[in-house]
């Protein structure tokens, strides 16, 4: 009779140690992310698509509306938001429009926001 000798693998156990902690970790930040649903509210949403829009209008009416914009939010306490407005203009810019830009207000309690202007 033969006998079927199965080698233990260390590799095999790394990988499958690695893609439980990966399954595991986005658990996790699924409950992380519930526990801030307030914070994450559709009040917040449009409030910041209603200040993309107005940011988009002003670049168009310096002939850029095709700029690319990036709006990053971070928040470490849930409470205070900072955001982080970066426009790709691709091309020379006003200060004129940079400053018109940063007079439009994002409504969100709490928040602070920083323009970033970037000539790609």
């Amino acid at each position: 009779m033969r006998r079927i000798v199965i080698k233990r693998n260390a590799f095999g156990y790394v990988l499958i140690a690695v893609l439980l902690l990966l399954f595991l970790g986005s658990i996790f930040s699924v409950k992380t992310y519930g526990k801030n649903k307030e914070y994450f509210s559709d009040n917040t949403a449009e409030a910041e698509s209603e200040y993309l829009r107005q940011v988009k209008e002003i670049l168009s009416e310096y002939g850029l509306p095709h700029a690319g914009i990036t709006l990053t939010k971070v928040s470490e306490d849930g409470i205070n938001v900072e955001y982080t407005t970066q426009i790709h203009v691709g091309m020379k810019y006003s200060e004129e429009m940079t400053r018109e830009i940063e007079g439009v207000a994002l409504s969100v309690e709490s928040s602070a926001v920083k323009l970033v202007m970037l000539n790609d």
